[in-house]
């Protein structure tokens, strides 16, 4: 029996599991296809306009004077006052006192010139008095040659009538005294000589003198020393009682005329200013507009004034220099000499331009356009990244563009418009 049951068992179990998958089998339920719609993404799009666009530039740089000099007397001597605005950080105004030195020295070389000018002045009046009285010796002297010489010409003539034969006598023609008189005309000239040159020699004393007394009197003007221009103080190095040089630094000024702040921008940036003349002049740089410049609540307006020519080979920036003129000026907030700002320059109007949010820029510099719901590629010209937003160049007014990121694209598929 127990035989039987080890054979039979296997044998049922077989059969059974036959009988169960037939049944399975005749008795599934079937599963019909079902047709299946194209995959539409959902997308998101934005209306665009072409618009003029004006780019803002923004940089930072440092507010610098336009000149900043190291001040020297121009004479020697004791300080014996100073301005008590010359303080470092003081503003003053153009021909205000800055310091003064002791002038008596020079007051007394302006005395002892005047004192040589006096007599100078006389010895010329001497010499013109007796130039002219060899002037009226030498009249004398050729009066009396004239003379002798008609006596000797009438002597000789009455020789000759009486029928005297040979040369007369020198006596009787007079020649001592004409030798006499030519000596005393010659000498006569060379008196006149001897004045006149005696003239000069006094004349160029007077001359000499007096300009002796012209550099006292500059020297004296130099003792009062003001500032040459509207400045800024940076630094004194004097004080009453300081003896000073030419050769000495009593000062640092600097001028606050204008200053200067000094912006990089990159080659990019550089482009929106539409410059190609690296000497374009400063209207020119002017009439781009206005450049204003920020720190913390404080405003400034100022202009473009000049472009430096060479590129800074670690930065690879151009720099651009930024004019304000009257930092200092009262009633207002100055524009501090150091002070770092923020600048905002205006560049060349762009037509033509369309803004994008950033997320509709594809990469490669491609759009996707909507049109009666289908997607197309579009080839777009970036022109500036800024904040989120990208301005592009190659899109018509009311085109509509897509916003939506894709996993996968293809030309001309087609997309539900999302309900706004």
């Amino acid at each position: 029996m127990r035989r039987i049951l080890q054979i039979s068992l296997p044998v049922i179990f077989l059969c059974g599991g036959i009988f169960g998958a037939h049944w399975l089998l005749t008795h599934r339920n079937k599963i019909l296809p079902e047709p299946t719609e194209q995959f539409r993404p959902v997308v998101e799009v934005v209306s665009v306009s072409s618009v003029t666009y004006t780019p803002q530039i923004l940089s930072q740089g440092t507010a610098a004077s336009r000149r900043t000099i190291k001040f020297h007397p121009e004479i020697s001597g004791k300080i014996s006052s100073l301005s008590p605005d010359l303080v470092p950080g003081a503003i003053i105004n153009e021909g205000g006192k800055l310091y003064e030195i002791d002038d008596q020295d020079y007051r007394l070389a302006l005395i002892k010139a005047e004192s040589e000018i006096a007599t100078a002045n006389t010895a010329i009046t001497n010499a013109f008095a007796k130039i002219a009285s060899s002037e009226s010796n030498v009249a004398q002297a050729e009066a009396v040659l004239i003379r002798e010489q008609a006596e000797s010409l009438a002597a000789r003539r009455e020789w000759e009538l009486l029928g005297n034969a040979g040369e007369p006598p020198d006596l009787l023609i007079r020649k001592p005294q004409i030798k006499e008189a030519e000596a005393s005309l010659i000498s006569a000239k060379a008196m006149v000589e001897s004045a006149i040159i005696a003239s000069s020699s006094v004349k160029a004393s007077l001359t000499a003198a007096k300009a002796v007394r012209d550099q006292a009197l500059l020297n004296i003007s130099r003792c009062y020393v003001t500032a040459p221009f509207g400045c800024r103080v940076e630094a004194v190095y004097v004080d009453i009682g300081s003896y000073v040089v030419p050769s000495t630094q009593t000062l640092v000024l600097q001028r606050i005329d204008y200053c200067e702040i000094e912006v990089p921008l990159s080659i990019e940036e550089f482009g929106f200013l539409g410059i190609q003349n690296p000497f374009v002049s400063e209207v020119k740089l002017r009439a781009l507009g206005e450049v204003v410049l920020t720190s913390g609540r404080n405003q400034w307006g100022g202009y473009l004034s000049r472009i430096n020519g060479n590129v800074d080979p670690l930065t690879q920036t151009i720099g651009v220099v930024v004019r304000v003129d009257e930092p200092y000026k009262v009633n207002q907030v100055p524009l501090r000499f150091g002070l770092h700002v923020q600048a905002i320059i205006q560049g060349i109007p762009i037509e033509n331009i369309v803004k994008l949010p950033e997320l509709a820029l594809r990469r490669g510099g491609h759009v996707y356009i909507y049109a009666e719901g289908r997607l197309r590629l579009k080839k777009v010209e970036l022109i500036r990244r800024e904040q989120d937003y990208v301005y592009v160049r190659g899109l018509k007014s009311d085109v509509q563009v897509s916003v939506t990121q894709l996993d996968s694209f293809v030309e001309n598929m087609q997309v539900i418009l999302a309900e706004r």
